[in-house]
């Protein structure tokens, strides 16, 4: 097992103590309201624990000028999910900026690593579909922080893939990293939560994960390989993304709004249990790891 991934999960788990215990007051703490589903104050200081483990997954090994970028992206996601929390980034701002990092990071990345690094250069017409879909992956992973350990068991499964299907040892080290710092902060997110991502957790996972998700799609892939399979641990997360928009721009209201109106919400209620719903979801997410991985491994 991956070095990064096994530092990662220490010291994300690890680091929750302390930031729980050093990030309180109002702006770190998420209280009930109606259209949230926990029913009592969680801490937001999942997020810092997840960076934590995260950068110093990434930084422990030989700095290069890629494992300085994603950390950094990482902080700047973050504070910017920061800003989301204290009410201080409206849609209007939130938007062209993360989808701003989102494509920096990308085009960063790319130049770091060359033709060489990434299996050629993507088309036209297969950039414009992997920057929607990447985009979308980007907003679904946000909204996806509904439900305890939701959003830590679908980063983790798609980091995972990620870490699998990368063409690039520096990618495949930042994936096993994300992973890693997802499944850390799993042990405290899990039903019943005592710590969530925050809007600045959510928005640094989804911005490295669907960075990693670009770079792996985005060029052409070698002979007989097929890189979309890393998309199947997501396949939850990207129909509940789907499912959530239609049914509210099909009542009236703002996609964008909150709501406990999820795919997990539903099976919570039907479930009459958050830790059942997290379960099935875990199944789901590891199947389509397991599936991922068998079917990269046999293109290759």
């Amino acid at each position: 097992m991956p070095f990064s991934l096994l530092l990662a999960i220490t010291l994300s788990a690890g680091s929750a103590f302390f930031w729980k215990r050093h990030l309180t007051g109002a702006p770190w703490e998420d209280l009930p309201r109606a259209d949230r589903h926990h029913r009592r104050p969680v801490s937001r200081a999942g997020g810092a624990a997840w960076l934590t483990g995260f950068t110093a997954a990434e930084l422990a090994a030989r700095p290069t000028p890629l494992a300085l970028l994603f950390p950094v992206v990482a902080l700047a996601a973050f504070l910017l999910g920061r800003a989301d929390d204290g009410g201080r980034a409206p849609l209007r701002f939130r938007w062209p900026a993360q989808t701003l990092l989102l494509v920096a990071t990308a085009l960063l990345a790319g130049l770091w690593l060359g033709p060489a690094g990434i299996s050629g250069a993507a088309s036209p017409g297969r950039l414009l579909v992997v920057a929607a879909l990447c985009l979308a992956t980007q907003t679904a992973l946000q909204i996806f922080d509904n439900l305890d350990a939701a959003l830590a068991l679908a980063a983790a499964g798609g980091f995972l893939a990620l870490a699998w299907g990368s063409t690039s040892p520096e990618l495949a080290r930042a994936a096993w990293a994300g992973a890693g710092a997802s499944l850390g902060l799993l042990l405290w997110n899990r039903p019943p939560a005592r710590l969530f991502f925050g809007n600045s957790g959510s928005q640094a996972v989804a911005v490295v994960l669907s960075a990693l998700l670009w770079l792996t799609l985005a060029p052409v892939a070698g002979a007989g390989r097929r890189p979309w399979w890393v998309l199947l641990p997501l396949a939850w997360v990207l129909f509940d993304f789907g499912f959530v928009v239609l049914t509210r721009i099909g009542r009236g209201q703002s996609p964008w709004q909150g709501g406990r109106d999820h795919t997990t919400h539903r099976l919570a209620r039907r479930l009459g249990s958050d830790g059942g719903a997290a379960a099935v979801l875990a199944l789901a997410v590891g199947t389509g790891v397991v599936l991922a991985c068998s079917l990269l491994r046999g293109s290759r």
